[in-house]
């Protein structure tokens, strides 16, 4: 790591904002030449964590990270990186796209410098992505409603019933 960077880490199905600059990585494993980098188009990544749309290398690498951390990556040919139309991030522009996938059909690595901006919830998709059963689902609703049991046993007032014809 660069830089540690503080607070959670991302949980599967958050929305995480993340800048990187990509490279590709010469015959010799010597030299890295940039191919692409959300810094200099001034456009972040963002994406739902786990969702699957992007490399598992980078995926798996961001999910130990802390926002305002930065680290590489180096994202090995194979199942962790990519296959020609694969995933992203892809870069926009076709010239950095050609040399990143002549990287990729040559066998070679990609380097990833990342910077993990933020991590918030997805409050449109309330899905359930984390490594637990769906008991654990049960168990939470069972629990929240008791709660709530108790304190409207306790008093509280209830909430007002919504007209049916509304």
């Amino acid at each position: 790591d660069f830089r540690e960077g503080s607070g959670a880490t991302p949980r599967w199905g958050q929305l995480i904002r993340l800048n990187f600059v990509g490279y590709t990585v010469d015959v010799t494993g010597a030299e890295l030449s940039k191919y692409d980098s959300t810094y200099d188009r001034d456009q972040v990544y963002f994406t739902k964590h786990g969702n699957g749309q992007t490399i598992r290398g980078l995926e798996e690498a961001v999910h130990t990270m802390r926002p305002g951390g930065r680290r590489r990556v180096i994202v090995p040919p194979g199942p962790l990186g990519f296959a020609v139309g694969d995933k992203g991030p892809l870069p926009p522009y076709q010239a950095a796209r050609d040399k990143m996938f002549g990287a990729v059909t040559d066998g070679l690595p990609l380097v990833f410098d990342v910077e993990l901006m933020t991590v918030m919830d997805d409050l449109l998709d309330r899905g359930d992505y984390d490594e637990g059963d769906e008991s654990d689902v049960v168990a939470l609703l069972q629990a929240k409603a008791r709660a709530r049991q108790e304190s409207l046993a306790e008093g509280e007032a209830r909430p007002e019933a919504i007209s049916p014809d509304m």
